[in-house]
């Protein structure tokens, strides 16, 4: 029965007689084959069925694809599935026959079946690499190697460049697809040099289809389309795309950036736009996509002319800005491409030392509506952090009021919101960034330093008062203090009492905090003050009101005091401890 099914198929593949191929013999005829083509045990049955199959109307009938896909499963069912049928070595060798003996004169779907036994090494090495499936040593891979240099590329070459495929788009499609499938790898073994193609043209197509893809991605797929071969493909997609951008001129390489930047325009749209409360793994694999790309690009950045290098940068640091909705679930930790890709656009600009350049950067992004996108906005943020660091003697009064003003009045920051991890981050952004610009050299900027003083005391305040609250740990109000303690001595001369206010402020909530780990706390906030009071009889003063709140049991706070009166390398206060604090210990002894 077997037998004459197999020759009846062969028959009918062979028929020359137009067949009617509707959509129901279409799937009769691809499971059939799935079916009988890895178990036929006659090399000459098989030579009979695959060379029929290669010259069929069958083929070209059915979507390229799809086709494709028949053929992969072929070839996966006779590698994954021990039956008493032809060894592996031999039947590659009778498709090998069949391939050799049609070097001329191919079709688009003779290429995109020899494309679905190629897609197939990866997993024949694996299976190989692990039950030694194959007795003939390495000759069926050498195969794989032979049909893909010498078959596949020459005729791939050959159908892209025909000027009847440039005006099928179809077609195209699956020629880039085919190559795509290929790319398994992050560096493909494919002979670029061998190729006498246009790659810029490649590049350009291929960034089409991934736009294409991402604008239909809430979209139901067809089977066997080219968005629902790419959805489960992307990987291999990054890796072409990466390939070809090596191959690529300058102007292709700003056309690509371009390009990334509107797709991850439109895909920050289609994320807050989804009513899932799930991102699914497609989105996770596109934001992998784009980081992988963007690195290329940066990393082959030396194409780029010098006078386009900020327009490169500028493209590559808002599409980071608009893809940023997608880490709040898939996140950035260990994933070093994204790293790689930010800190070479940070290094560029802190190279660039044009403030002004930056500044419409910021605009844009402001521009962007971030308030209503609250990633949008901790990526703004956290971008405005590292400019002023780096950039801190540049910053002047109206770049404070244009950019850092605004923020310090948003209700996260203002309130201490914690209603969710999003305003969390926001206000902690926030927090990062006003200790930053509290903590710009006074010389800088007379207006600076004014806004300085009149902003310190009143967010130590604030700051005090959320950590009360239990909006900010104690970690955070130790770093506030720690990090700010060390302006007082700049902003003196801006304001003689400001030290001073902040002192008495401090003292206050201690002696109006109930709870003695919160009291604790701000005694450190305290003490970390000490050491910048200049007056000596203000700073035995103040030493002493902290050894009267210290419980003389409290260790660590005795040490943090005494790391400080150390540190102030002062006589007076060195014998202060000893004649006051040490007496007093030894007299309890």
């Amino acid at each position: 029965m077997f037998d004459h099914d197999v020759e009846y198929l062969i028959t009918a593949l062979s028929s020359a007689t137009t067949i009617q191929y509707d959509q129901r013999l279409l799937d009769e005829v691809s499971a059939n084959l799935i079916y009988y083509v890895p178990r036929i045990k006659s090399p000459d049955t098989l030579y009979r069925m695959v060379g029929a199959l290669f010259r069929s109307q069958f083929i070209v009938k059915l979507p390229p694809l799809r086709l494709l896909h028949i053929i992969k499963d072929i070839f996966l069912w006779k590698l994954e599935v021990s039956e008493p049928t032809l060894p592996i070595a031999k039947f590659y060798s009778v498709w090998n026959a069949v391939l050799e003996s049609h070097r001329v004169a191919w079709k688009l779907s003779q290429l995109m079946l020899l494309d679905g036994i190629l897609v197939t090494y990866p997993r024949f090495q694996k299976l190989n690499n692990t039950y030694f499936i194959d007795e003939s040593s390495s000759k069926t891979a050498f195969y794989y190697e032979h049909w893909k240099m010498q078959l596949f590329f020459p005729i791939w070459t050959q159908f892209w460049n025909d000027p009847a495929i440039k005006t099928n788009q179809s077609a195209q499609n699956c020629l880039l697809v085919a190559l795509v499938l290929l790319c398994n790898q992050p560096n493909p073994s494919v002979p670029f040099h061998k190729i006498n193609i246009s790659w810029d043209l490649v590049a350009e197509k291929l960034l089409d289809l991934l736009a294409e893809y991402i604008h239909a991605i809430d979209q139901p797929m067809e089977k066997f389309s080219v968005n629902s071969v790419l959805s489960t493909n992307l990987n291999h997609l990054a890796n072409c795309l990466n390939a070809s951008f090596t191959k690529s001129n300058e102007a292709t390489l700003m056309e690509a950036v371009h390009k990334l930047e509107l797709i991850c325009q439109h895909l920050s749209g289609a994320v807050r736009s989804s009513k899932k409360q799930q991102l699914d793994l497609k989105f996770q694999d596109i934001f992998i996509l784009i980081v992988l790309s963007l690195k290329e690009l940066s990393t082959i950045n030396m194409k780029v002319l010098p006078s386009h290098k900020h327009t490169f940068y500028s493209m590559i640091c808002l599409s980071l800005f608009h893809i940023h909705v997608l880490t709040e679930q898939i996140g950035t930790v260990g994933f070093p491409s994204y790293d790689y890709v930010y800190d070479n656009l940070i290094t560029y600009f802190i190279v660039l030392n044009d403030l002004s350049k930056i500044i419409l950067i910021l605009n844009h992004m402001k521009r962007d509506s971030i308030k209503q996108d609250p990633s949008k906005l901790i990526f703004y943020i956290n971008f405005l952090n590292k400019i002023t660091n780096y950039y801190a003697w540049q910053i002047s009064m109206p770049f404070i009021t244009e950019f850092f003003e605004p923020l310090l009045h948003l209700r996260a920051f203002v309130d201490g919101s914690m209603r969710n991890a999003l305003e969390i981050e926001i206000k902690e952004s926030i927090h990062t960034l006003t200790i930053t610009a509290l903590s710009i050299n006074p010389p800088y900027s007379l207006q600076v330093a004014q806004w300085q003083v009149s902003r310190i005391y009143v967010y130590l305040r604030r700051s005090m008062d959320q950590f009360i609250a239990g909006k900010l740990s104690a970690d955070q109000i130790l770093i506030i203090f720690g990090q700010l303690s060390g302006q007082f001595p700049s902003l003196h001369s801006y304001n003689k009492h400001l030290l001073r206010d902040s002192l008495h402020e401090t003292y206050i909530r201690i002696i109006n905090t109930k709870t003695p780990e919160k009291k604790n706390v701000l005694i450190e906030c305290l003490i970390v003050q000490i050491p910048f009071v200049n007056d000596p009889h203000h700073l035995i003063d103040w030493l002493n009101i902290c050894l009267r709140l210290i419980n003389n049991h409290n260790k660590m706070l005795l040490q943090q005091l005494w790391e400080q009166v150390s540190n102030i390398e002062s006589p007076l206060a060195i014998d202060w401890w000893y004649t006051t604090v040490l007496s007093c210990q030894s007299s309890k002894l």
